[in-house]
């Protein structure tokens, strides 16, 4: 995947749930990150992820352009794996309001992006633009719809991908 990447390709890899690396004009982005063995603050409190094995550890993901969350569900945003990735992440990219959760874990201010919808920015030539989805947010039992939630469009020169999240 990583290797003799030709950077006029997409390729997409399927990480499980909608964890997915993209690489795209010679950058890679992850989506909705989520490497935890449960997808809850506590294993006792719910699902272990949605797929038991990882294909792909964490070290061997490469140095990334962009995280992308889609919104702050525990299966779409998981602690451990963010702290994990922030050393190899020019950039996380979220809906409003989502930014909170990576600042109380210690996430360089300057590399969290929230976006509103219908807002974008460009990182390294490719455009990134936060779009309307149905859904809902939510991280505890009295806080739904207290941060945005977003699909999203990465588009380059040559390319355009539209990722959903949920």
């Amino acid at each position: 995947f990583f290797k003799n990447h030709d950077p006029d390709e997409v390729k997409v890899a399927w990480l499980g749930h909608s964890s997915i690396l993209l690489a795209i004009e010679g950058s890679f982005f992850l989506t909705d990150p989520m490497f935890g063995k449960w997808a809850t603050p506590a294993p006792f409190l719910g699902p272990k992820r949605f797929n038991e094995n990882l294909p792909l550890d964490i070290k061997d993901i490469p140095k990334l352009e962009g995280v992308i969350i889609s919104h702050d569900h525990y299966d779409h945003l998981d602690y451990k794996t963010i702290v994990a990735l922030e050393p190899k992440t020019k950039g996380f990219y979220m809906p409003l309001g989502v930014g909170s959760h990576l600042e109380r874990w210690g996430i360089p201010t300057n590399k969290i992006v929230e976006m509103d919808w219908w807002e974008q920015t460009e990182t390294n030539h490719i455009q990134l633009v936060a779009t309307p989805s149905r859904h809902f947010s939510g991280r505890g039992l009295n806080n739904r719809n207290e941060t945005l939630w977003a699909s999203w469009i990465i588009k380059s020169d040559k390319h355009k991908i539209y990722f959903s999240g949920d």
